[in-house]
């Protein structure tokens, strides 16, 4: 039975191979915080942008519980006994340019997305942009290689 990765996974091995280059002791979280972070901006937008909870009302608690809970389900998916390292191993996948660019700008969609609901300006929003374009250059450009998994 042949196995494949499904987008997550994909998702998490472009960021793995982006972050291992730079940070060698410890891909595998820093992996799990980016892509728990991507996903709690994107849920975070869309309850704001379709009005679904009152966020002036919450407390302070109720973002770090919801961050908690995405990290705790990422660990489990991901990192509970080395899941996807060992799946990796296995499936040997060869990232195509497609699916880098395609997990680009769905990294910075996701952040832009979160600058247009809390209004915080185009201007704001370059910066930032230009910011992640030079540091996805740099790091692609003189990091060392990504860390093999295979």
């Amino acid at each position: 039975m042949k196995q494949n990765l499904n987008f997550y996974e994909k998702f998490y091995l472009i960021l793995f191979n982006s972050i291992s280059r730079t940070n060698k002791s410890i891909p595998e979280w820093s992996t799990t915080i980016s892509i728990s972070i991507i996903l709690f901006m994107n849920l975070f937008s869309v309850i704001i942008l379709l009005n679904i909870s009152d966020l002036k009302g919450l407390g302070d608690g109720v973002f770090q519980f919801g961050m908690l809970i995405i990290m705790i389900f990422h660990w489990f998916y991901f990192l509970k006994r080395n899941r996807i390292l060992k799946k990796l191993k296995r499936v040997k996948h060869q990232i195509t340019n497609s699916e880098r660019i395609i997990s680009g700008i769905y990294c910075l969609s996701s952040i832009s997305l979160v600058y247009y609901v809390l209004g915080m300006g185009m201007e704001l929003y370059l910066i930032t942009l230009g910011a992640f374009t030079i540091l996805f250059f740099l790091v692609h450009e003189f990091g060392g290689k990504p860390i093999e998994y295979n």
